[in-house]
């Protein structure tokens, strides 16, 4: 199968290229475009022309203005598309339009079936596959960030308002020696970017100050992708406790590295996490629970490294790319069969 992969949007090049090298490893063939831009004459007429240079069996979007975009001139030549996601952003009017005309919606959770009914998608269209995470480079033998001898904290990934990074920060006081360590915000190791301006730094050093632990608080800024295994495989418990839905990446590649999770109880968390088999689920804004919480896991190291070793097992299980690859392919499989052999002129 000839597979015109699209991207344009939250979805970053490397999950793309991810999930297409784990489709090239089940036969496909698969070219990757991006971004797309936003939908429009010049955008078509380019489609167009790509789709026909890679005699294109399928389009698969991994965004929804990618998919908008891909939508005309893959109906002209009666190639099918595959929408990946959620249309955040997108004007309802063209979101309803995609959803009402791809031949398949995937989206990453069972809880986002009815946003995709919503939009008018039919219920036998939609598919739920969940994020994908790279099992070999988030994995628990590797290098780690060299730590003292006191517990260890560590959130990863936004850490503005309603990111549960303040609550976190109110409940490290009621959590003896503990330290935190939080990697989210500007790159601060960046000497274009001044993180003394940033405002997020700002309030959460402020937030710090206030609770008395600024000296067990270290704000790293955003970190390089490649340092996260190490910085994941230091850690004792990763704490991810947004109040909003989000993807929950995060808790996946802390899975991924063997490492116990404390997560909120909102958007695909409770998905991810199984309770008091991977981690635990507080709910969100919730700091007096939240340190009773983390407090209660520290306590118990055999629980900590059961949870670890079931985490990793899960992703293993359910979240590699692999396994990831193979419920796409079962999807574009749907939409379009396996092309026969052709046969010689007689």
């Amino acid at each position: 199968m000839r597979t015109e992969m699209l991207w344009d949007g939250p979805e970053g090049p490397d999950r793309i290229d991810a999930l297409a090298r784990a489709l090239e490893a089940l036969g496909h063939s698969v070219a990757v475009d991006g971004p797309t831009g936003d939908p429009g004459r010049e955008t078509a007429e380019l489609l167009t022309r790509r789709f026909r240079a890679h005699d294109t069996d399928l389009v698969h979007a991994n965004a929804w203005t990618a998919a908008a975009a891909a939508l005309g001139s893959a109906a002209e030549q009666g190639i099918p598309v595959v929408v990946s996601g959620l249309p955040d952003g997108l004007p309802r009017q063209l979101a309803r339009f995609v959803a009402q005309r791809c031949a398949r919606l995937i989206v990453p959770g069972e809880q986002n079936v009815a946003a995709g009914r919503a939009l008018g998608a039919p219920r036998e269209s939609i598919r739920v596959i969940p994020p994908g995470v790279d099992a070999d480079g988030f994995a628990v033998d590797g290098p780690a960030l060299q730590r003292a001898d006191h517990p260890r904290l560590l959130s990863v990934g936004d850490i503005g308002a309603g990111s549960g990074t303040d609550d976190l920060i109110a409940a490290l006081a009621r959590v003896p020696r503990a330290e935190l360590l939080v990697a989210g915000g500007p790159a601060t190791d960046d000497p274009a970017v001044d993180p003394d301006a940033d405002p997020d730094l700002a309030r959460l050093r402020h937030l710090a100050a206030h609770a008395g632990v600024e000296r067990r608080v270290r704000l790293l800024g955003r970190v390089p992708r490649a340092h996260l295994p190490a910085l994941l495989r230091s850690a004792d418990v990763v704490v991810h406790v947004p109040h909003r839905a989000g993807a929950g990446l995060e808790v996946l590649e802390a899975m991924a590295c063997g490492r116990p999770v404390v997560a909120s109880s909102v958007g695909l968390l409770p998905e991810h996490v199984v309770e008091f088999s991977t981690g635990l689920l507080v709910a969100p804004a919730s700091p007096v629970d939240l340190a009773r919480t983390v407090r209660m896991l520290l306590s118990e190291g055999p629980l900590m490294a059961a949870f670890g070793i079931a985490g990793r097992d899960r992703v293993q299980a359910r979240f590699g790319w692999p396994v990831i690859a193979g419920a796409v392919e079962r999807v574009h499989r749907e939409v379009v069969p396996e092309r026969q052999p052709e046969r010689a002129p007689g």
